[in-house]
């Protein structure tokens, strides 16, 4: 959602204020980037989600923010490689050398 499709107190309606959780991606000492991941939707398929930096909203699917919970509490989300029988682990080594994440909020 843009800025102008919801109003600055209605943030909390979307549990973004404060939000559940906050998961930032660093390099070094700088943030590459931070988003805030608040409420599901009434339908419960989409949670609302904001990137620090930006006015809009994002309405992203729940399995998304799952997987940073996931990753964020340090198990290794399963990545399917060219069809169910050829699964491959995401092990953080691979790619946290370079990317550290910071997490906020999550228990």
């Amino acid at each position: 959602m843009s800025r102008d499709e919801y109003q600055a107190g209605a943030i909390a309606e979307y549990g973004l204020d404060p939000p559940r959780y906050v998961i930032s991606l660093q390099r070094g000492d700088t943030t590459v980037l931070a988003a805030s991941f608040g409420a599901r939707n009434p339908q419960n398929v989409l949670q609302y989600v904001r990137v620090a930096g930006r006015d809009e909203l994002y309405l992203l699917p729940v399995f998304v923010g799952h997987e940073w919970e996931q990753v964020a509490q340090g198990v290794r989300p399963e990545v399917t490689r060219h069809g169910a029988d050829a699964r491959a682990r995401l092990t953080p080594p691979m790619w946290t050398a370079a990317i550290g994440i910071v997490v906020s909020g999550l228990t």
